[in-house]
């Protein structure tokens, strides 16, 4: 008599309504039949509690933005492409993100990318893709993802109760970067975009490293139907310019450096940020040669920043190889002080100007968010008024004011055209717009730009009070938690616009 799939369980949910269902009862019932009868259906809802006819929906091992993971099993033989069918009982696990009428569209556009890229993925370090479909009615519609259930914990959990020694590190990151070289070196590229500790899960008895979720991955360039340009990450992993929506595969090597400094550190990002830098040395005493790796792998800018997978893999035994030989035991690290690491030198979430600047559109806000610390510059396609266009201005007709006119000095523009007759204000306005012209960008931005800064700021803030609000309406932050958020954003919000 062969073993029932269900055997050994304690726990099971209808994947109809969510309710309990007694494991006797589905004991009793041949759950292989292509319809279950009464007696073995759901008690709370009366439906058949099988998800799709073929999988059995036991306990919620983790909640999303997007939806739910469940650990379930297998009720029939599941065939698969280029692979012999999974036996039913085998244990698997399912990702439930449910359609909503607000986001539907853009739900399984995330979704049906997500499960596409993961059919055609094929790395031990990566849960094998069983199936995808999309099942239920109504509000109970949904989509669902089915890969390899694996057991353990994920880094979150398990740095809460151990610490790390430096080659411990070193080898967890040399681990996730040979992850990350299969990715990057696919064309195109795949970039995961979400690299952080929950999504890193030890399978217990292996001890491998195991890189979850997928929701974020990106492997097109700009692709609208996609959300190529959209920002996905989670805050204090996400490098720079995706906060403008830009990823690449530098962007998972920055995500990378935060997860190994928080290890370090035993610390999370959000505790290390001061505004828009990250003092991540005056946490961590690491060798010369480990110290410049991080600072590689954190660089604000793209393009000094270690590239991808393979280089990061290349940098590291070069690191390693300096400690076995004894040449990295000098301090790199600065427990006593340090500036960290700017987080933002130009790009998508650019540096402040170092000295203060009049004009600047960054008041006061009461309250705390790091939105609103976080200074931004705009692109040259997002500005009203450019430094290339003032100094043609300047040479074009300076002489009656024109570029004073352009940057809003209405006084200078005026006496600009009552001298106009002479050279004088031809040469004033060339040799003031030579020196704007070299102004750096933030500066620029702040003195010229103020009602484009603010708008771009808005938008942003806008984009971050949606997503609270409906992380609070999943479930996932509590009430206090989106108040405290909200209240300085709203109030940012409700400030009149400048200009």
């Amino acid at each position: 008599m062969s073993t029932h799939p269900l055997a050994g369980e304690g726990t099971l949910h209808c994947a109809r309504c969510g309710g309990g269902v007694p494991v006797a009862r589905a004991l009793a019932a041949d759950v292989a039949a292509a319809s279950l009868p009464e007696a073995a259906r759901c008690p709370e809802c009366a439906e058949d509690w099988r998800l799709d006819g073929r999988f059995a929906l036991l306990t919620v091992v983790g909640k999303g933005a997007v939806g739910l993971t469940w650990r379930a099993r297998t009720l029939v033989p599941l065939n698969r492409d280029r692979a012999a069918p999974l036996a039913a009982g085998t244990v698997v696990a399912v990702k439930e993100m449910p359609f909503r009428a607000t986001d539907a569209d853009a739900t399984r556009r995330l979704i049906a990318r997500e499960a596409r890229v993961l059919r055609e993925l094929d790395h031990p370090a990566v849960p094998v893709w069983y199936a995808d479909f999309i099942a239920g009615q109504g509000r109970h519609r949904a989509f669902y993802l089915v890969q390899a259930f694996i057991e353990g914990e994920d880094l979150h959990a398990e740095a809460s109760h151990r610490r790390y020694r430096l080659d411990e590190v070193l080898a967890l990151v040399d681990e996730v970067a040979s992850i990350l070289e299969y990715l990057h070196d696919l064309a195109p590229p795949v970039v995961h975009r979400d690299l952080k500790p929950r999504n890193l899960r030890r399978e217990r008895g292996s001890n491998r490293l195991y890189l979850l979720d997928f929701g974020a991955v990106k492997d097109v360039v700009d692709d609208p139907a996609t959300g190529g340009s959209t920002v996905a990450g989670t805050f204090g992993y996400m490098a720079p310019e995706q906060f403008a929506g830009d990823a690449c595969p530098a962007s998972d090597v920055y995500a990378l450096g935060v997860v190994a400094v928080g290890l370090l550190a035993r610390k999370a990002p959000e505790q290390l940020l001061r505004g828009h830098t990250l003092e991540w040395r005056p946490h961590v005493a690491v060798p010369a040669v480990v110290a410049e790796l991080l600072t590689a792998m954190l660089e604000p800018e793209v393009r000094d920043r270690i590239t991808d997978g393979r280089a990061l893999r290349r940098r590291l035994a070069a690191c390693r190889a300096a400690l076995a030989a004894g040449e990295g035991d000098r301090a790199g690290g600065d427990r006593a002080g340090g500036s960290g690491l700017d987080l933002a030198k130009r790009g998508a979430v650019p540096a402040a100007p170092r000295r203060v600047v009049t004009g600047t559109v960054e008041p006061a806000v009461a309250g705390d968010h790091p939105l609103l610390r976080m200074p931004l510059v705009l692109t040259e396609e997002q500005r009203t008024r450019r430094k290339n266009m003032v100094l043609m201005m300047a040479f074009v007709g300076g002489s009656v004011g024109a570029p004073w006119w352009y940057l809003g000095h209405t006084f200078m523009g005026v006496v600009s055209l009552v001298f106009s007759w002479t050279l004088v204000p031809w040469l004033l306005s060339f040799v003031k717009m030579l020196r704007v012209r070299a102004m750096p960008d933030a500066e620029f931005d702040a003195r010229y730009n103020q009602s484009a800064l603010d708008l771009q700021r808005r938008l942003w803030v806008s984009a971050e009070v949606n997503r609270l609000n409906v992380a609070a309406a999943r479930g996932e932050i509590s009430g206090n938690e989106l108040e405290r958020q909200l209240v300085p954003l709203t109030r940012f919000l409700e400030r009149p616009p400048v200009g």
